[in-house]
């Protein structure tokens, strides 16, 4: 049985890794600069660096916490092996699930698509195909 949570791990450090890029870009966005002391950030040590914008720093916050919850998740995972074995065992019955559905869906359009060829074939050429269409169509 494939190991899914080790993919749903990568895919949990690729996410943090995109919202963690997403606040370095919210961060050094330009943004206006400093009319005033007011507006230098404050405890960074770099005088005349505008702070970012009530928005920003919302924004920040919300990433902020997404990635403190994917990092929570994540680390349950390594931590609680059942955790991972329901994790894998769900993931693993909706896959199977999934090609059921598939295989059944394929049988079903096999089969139309053999017994509509079997009709064309009751037709024998093209042209008899075309005469009874001109003739469903005068009716």
């Amino acid at each position: 049985m494939p190991r899914y949570t080790q993919a749903l791990e990568a895919a949990i450090t690729q996410q943090i890794a995109s919202l963690r890029q997403q606040i370095d870009t919210i961060d050094n966005a330009p943004t206006a600069a400093p009319s005033a002391p007011d507006g230098v950030r404050r405890g960074s040590g770099t005088a005349g660096i505008p702070k970012p914008s009530e928005a920003a720093e919302e924004i920040i916050a919300a990433l902020d916490q997404r990635i403190s919850r994917l990092e929570r998740v994540r680390d349950w995972i390594d931590e609680d092996h059942e955790l991972a074995t329901l994790i894998d065992t769900t993931i693993g019955n909706q896959v199977k699930k999934e090609m059921r559905r598939q295989r059944r869906f394929n049988v079903v359009l096999n089969v139309a698509l053999l017994i509509l060829g079997w009709l064309l074939s009751l037709l024998s050429t093209p042209d008899t195909l075309f005469t009874l269409i001109q003739q469903f169509v005068r009716r």
